[in-house]
């Protein structure tokens, strides 16, 4: 789960790249149609949608990029909350979807050898010395002890 949050959180941010460039084109348009024949009422509430659409494209930039440096370095999942409800809102609806359902043993550092252990603090997969056994040098061999 954590790859597909990944995924989508690079999703969002070149979606809101894509609409930060259209919106500075647009703006951009809006100033050259200005000088020609037009009503100055609508020009001026197309630049302020387009302004809203910038700003909220800047934020959709910034909002999933500190996500996804936030979803490498987190450790438990309440370290997303936050994130991943800034994202429902500025990122898009299913990266901040994932980051809230995403399981603390998702989190663990790719590469890292966790290991679980038994309550009393043992590592289960490790085989304990063998204390029923003496071991033969001559042979090779375990021999029970009497």
């Amino acid at each position: 789960m954590k790859k597909a949050a990944k995924v989508f959180l690079i999703i969002a941010i070149v979606l809101g790249g894509l609409n930060l460039f259209i919106g500075f084109v647009s703006l951009l348009g809006i100033g050259t149609w200005a000088g020609t024949e037009g009503s100055s009422e609508l020009i001026t509430v197309n630049m302020i949608g387009d302004s809203i659409s910038l700003i909220y494209a800047a934020a959709t930039i910034v909002i999933s990029s500190l996500s996804l440096v936030k979803l490498n370095k987190a450790t438990s999942k309440k370290e997303l909350l936050v994130w991943g409800i800034l994202c429902l809102f500025f990122g898009g609806f299913i990266p901040g979807i994932l980051l809230l359902c995403i399981k603390d043993k998702d989190l663990v550092p790719e590469g890292s050898n966790s290991v679980s252990l038994n309550e009393n603090g043992e590592n289960p997969s490790i085989d304990k010395p063998d204390t029923e056994y003496n071991f033969d040098p001559q042979t090779g061999q375990r021999i029970k002890k009497d």
